[in-house]
C-alpha cells in the first residue's frame, strides 16, 4: 500500500487543515502528503539515523522472542508500548525535568506534540497553531487575579503537586535518619557486640522484635521512595498494608504484656516449640506445640482482631476501614482494584497519585514510630528525641494534608482520618526547652 504512493495535489487544499493550498502550506516542510491507492492522505516524515536504528532494533527483539519475521498487519512497537502507556508518565518527566508549565500543557493537550527549533519543519502549521494556543490559554488562566475561594483545576494541581512534593521529600529524609538512629543507638544492648549482634541476629526478645520491625520499616520507606519516582502508586498502597500492620503489633505488645511471650516468640524459639502440621503434612504456621508438654498453642494473629484490641484509637480503626482493606486489594488480584489500574490521570486536574500515596505512607510511618517510642524497653531518652521529632513534622504534614484534601472534585475520606493521627502527635508546646541543641 506504501509503495503505490503519490504525492498530494499542489493545488489541492492541504491535508493538515489550514484551508490554503498544499503548494503554499505544508508542501514547505520537510515532510511531504502522499495519497494512498483510495485517495486518503498520509503523512511521511523523514527519519534520522537514530530512528532507524530504533525500528531496526524493535524488529530485532520481535524476532528474538518469538521466532518469527514481524507480519504486514502487525505493528513494530506492539511488545515494547502498552496500550495503557500513556501521556501521563511523560507529563511528570517533563515537569521534573523543569520545563515551562505552560508548554507541559500544551504538550498533554495536543496528545504529544513537542515543538522545538530542530523538529519544526516536520509539524504542519496548523498543529503549531494548536499548540500555540494552548499555551496562550493556560497563560491567560494562570495569569488571571483570582479572588474567590476557588482557583482553577490546572492552577491548583501544579501549586499542591510541587508543595506537597516539598514537603514529603523532607519528612521522608528525615524519617529515614530518625529509623536509622533507632537502630544504631538500640543494637547490642541485649547482646555482646554490635557486630556479632547483626550478623547473628534474632529475635529473642521485645527489644529484638522493635529492632526488627524498623530495620523493615527502614527498608519500606526506601522501596516506596523508589516506587514514586517509577510513578506506581498501586505498588505503593501494597507495601504501605505491612506498615499498618506493623504498627498494630506493636500497639499490641504495649497494651498487652504478654502479647510478644505468647503470639511472636513462640514462632522463632525452637528450643521450647515447633509448628504444628496439617493432616496432609503441611506446615501450620498458626499453631506451635511445647516439646516438653506437648501442648498445643494459638499463634494465629488476625488484623481485625488487632483492631479492635484495647487502647486502639478511633482513627487508627477509621484507617482500617478506609485505608488498610484498600490496601489489601492492590496485594491480591482483587477485581475492585482493577479500575485503579487503567485509570490516567490528568495531570492538570488531579494530583498526583504516587505523590498523595508517599504522603499517605508517611503519615503511617510517622504513627508507627509514634506507637514505637511506648514500648517500656526503648530507651528514654530516644523516646524524648522522638517527641522533639513527631512535633517537627506536624505542622508540614498537616500542611500537607490539607492541601491536598481541598481539592472537591477528588474527595478522599482517608485524608480527614490521616489529619487526625497527626493532630494526636505532640506539639512543639509539649516538648521540653531540654531538647534543644542535643
Amino acid at each position: 500500500m506504501f509503495n503505490e504512493r503519490t504525492e498530494w495535489p499542489l493545488d489541492k487544499a492541504c491535508p493538515c487543515g489550514s484551508g490554503k493550498s498544499y503548494r503554499k502550506c505544508c508542501r514547505k516542510k520537510k515532510f511531504k502528503f502522499y495519497s494512498d491507492a483510495d485517495g486518503n492522505a498520509f503523512r511521511a516524515v523523514p527519519l534520522s539515523k537514530d530512528c532507524v536504528d530504533i525500528f531496526t532494533k524493535a524488529e530485532k527483539d520481535f524476532a528474538e522472542l518469538y521466532g518469527r519475521e514481524l507480519k504486514d498487519d502487525e505493528f513494530i512497537f506492539n511488545h515494547l508500548l502498552s496500550p495503557t502507556d500513556t501521556l501521563y508518565s511523560v507529563v511528570q518527566a517533563m515537569r521534573r525535568a523543569g520545563l515551562p508549565e505552560d508548554y507541559v500543557y500544551a504538550y498533554y493537550h495536543t496528545d504529544g506534540l513537542m515543538p522545538t527549533e530542530m523538529n519544526r519543519g516536520l509539524i504542519s502549521e496548523t498543529d503549531l497553531d494548536l499548540f500555540a494556543g494552548y499555551i496562550e490559554k493556560f497563560d491567560e488562566i494562570a495569569s488571571s487575579d483570582y479572588t474567590s475561594s476557588t482557583v482553577p483545576a490546572m492552577v491548583y494541581v501544579p501549586f499542591a503537586t510541587s508543595r506537597i512534593t516539598e514537603i514529603v521529600e523532607s519528612v521522608s529524609r528525615k524519617q529515614s535518619l530518625v529509623l536509622t538512629d533507632f537502630i544504631s543507638r538500640h543494637s547490642g544492648s541485649t547482646q555482646t557486640s554490635d557486630d556479632e549482634y547483626l550478623s547473628r541476629f534474632e529475635v529473642r526478645s521485645v527489644l529484638d522484635y522493635c529492632i526488627f520491625s524498623v530495620l523493615k520499616t527502614r527498608k519500606t520507606l526506601y522501596s516506596i521512595e523508589r516506587l514514586v519516582e517509577a510513578d506506581l502508586p498501586e505498588s505503593i498502597y501494597a507495601l504501605m498494608r505491612s506498615v499498618f500492620e506493623n504498627r498494630l503489633y506493636l500497639g499490641a505488645i504495649v497494651q498487652d504484656p504478654n502479647f510478644f511471650e505468647n503470639k511472636l516468640l513462640p514462632k522463632v524459639d525452637n528450643s521450647n516449640y515447633y509448628f504444628d502440621t496439617f493432616p496432609d503434612g503441611r506446615v501450620n504456621y498458626n499453631r506451635v506445640i511445647h516439646r516438653k508438654s506437648g501442648e498445643r498453642i494459638s499463634v494465629g494473629i488476625k488484623i481485625a482482631d488487632l483492631v479492635k484490641g484495647v487502647g486502639v484509637s478511633a482513627a487508627t480503626r477509621d484507617l482500617y476501614t478506609l485505608f488498610y482493606t484498600t490496601a489489601c486489594r492492590f496485594v491480591h488480584v482483587d477485581v475492585l482494584s482493577a479500575r485503579a489500574y487503567f485509570h490516567d490521570p490528568d495531570p492538570f486536574d488531579e494530583i498526583n497519585p504516587s505523590i498523595l500515596a508517599h504522603l499517605m505512607a508517611l503519615v503511617l510511618f510517622g504513627d508507627l514510630i509514634e506507637v514505637l517510642v511506648k514500648v517500656p524497653e526503648v530507651l528514654p531518652q530516644f523516646r524524648t528525641d522522638v517527641s522533639y521529632f513527631l512535633a517537627s513534622i506536624r505542622e508540614p504534614l498537616l500542611s500537607a494534608l490539607t492541601i491536598a484534601n481541598a481539592d472537591p472534585e477528588h474527595k478522599n475520606e482517608v485524608f480527614e482520618t490521616l489529619i487526625d493521627v497527626v493532630k494526636s502527635w505532640p506539639e512543639s508546646k509539649e516538648v521540653s526547652n531540654s531538647n534543644v541543641g542535643h
